[in-house]
């Protein structure tokens, strides 16, 4: 099966207590680059998630955010320091004697006494919420990874519709190449006959050097190592798996031996269609960056 490294995967899980929402935006990139964004009490855990992900993604950027809601903040609770309150009152009531006040404080006076009621966290059990956020990681990845394999079927049908032009250009080309051998034979061959006129020559030295020639402008080797290239890269979209570099090396050698046909030719009919191979080589790469 062949990925996509682009997609976008969401979820979320409603408890009792807390409501779980993890989102996931992923883009291509060489490596597997994993970053989360979650709440304090699972900054420790970051490590065990990530290694989560890696059981769904070899390769792509992620940007992982896990958000924890608490509804009517049930995860913080009201305390009364009760011994600065006695010192409050202490002082309040020393003031009364040295002012000769009568008035009592009110409840109200006393809670927007500073530090008075303070709210403290009571946080969930780090296990159970760990369980809990896993699940609802799982299920956003499954909603990524669903979404990276759609488009990288579209992506596997766009290359083997470029391979299947790449391979007819070949058989355009080694007809090509063909003629313009054959060509450049009988045109050295008439050259030397006109330069030579009737003086005797070594035939079996000139064979020799017409035959060096000839090897250097004939692109066989190329071809049917480019054609050979052509065949691996389509048994790799059968296998799939995670490819993307295995496909990107395979465009590098299929580039290099079009360079060396390229460099061969003195012909501008193949110099054209090196041309338009080179240009949906090139296309090629910059879809293949995606692959995972």
């Amino acid at each position: 099966m062949i990925y996509s490294m682009t997609g976008y995967g969401r979820a979320e899980q409603d408890f009792e207590e807390y409501s779980i929402a993890v989102e996931i935006r992923s883009v291509n990139s060489r490596y597997l680059d994993i970053n989360f964004r979650t709440p304090d009490i699972l900054s420790t855990q970051e490590y065990e998630l990530k290694k989560v992900v890696q059981e769904f993604c070899t390769r792509g950027q992620l940007s992982v955010r896990v958000n924890l809601n608490s509804p009517e903040n049930r995860w913080t609770k009201p305390t009364v320091d009760h011994a600065l309150l006695s010192q409050y009152q202490q002082i309040l009531q020393e003031m009364q004697n040295t002012l000769g006040i009568d008035e009592q404080p009110q409840l109200s006076d006393y809670l927007r006494l500073p530090d008075v009621v303070t709210f403290e966290e009571d946080l969930p059990d780090t296990d159970v919420l760990f369980a809990r956020v896993e699940g609802v990681l799982k299920t956003a990845l499954n909603e990524l990874q669903g979404m990276r394999q759609k488009e990288g079927e579209a992506l596997k049908q766009d290359f083997l519709e470029r391979l299947t032009w790449l391979e007819e250009s070949l058989e355009n080309l080694q007809e090509s190449a063909s003629e313009n051998s054959q060509t450049v034979l009988e045109s050295l061959r008439s050259r030397i006959d006109n330069l030579l006129d009737d003086v005797p020559v070594d035939e079996d030295r000139l064979a020799q050097e017409v035959a060096y020639i000839a090897d250097k402008v004939d692109t066989t080797e190329e071809i049917v190592r480019f054609q050979s290239h052509i065949k691996q890269f389509r048994n790799l979209l059968k296998d799939g798996d995670s490819v993307g570099k295995k496909l990107n090396f395979l465009l590098q050698e299929m580039n290099r031996e079009i360079n060396t046909i390229g460099a061969k030719s003195n012909n501008s009919e193949i110099s054209h269609l090196v041309v338009d191979v080179k240009n949906e080589l090139e296309k090629l790469r910059e879809q293949v960056q995606n692959i995972e």
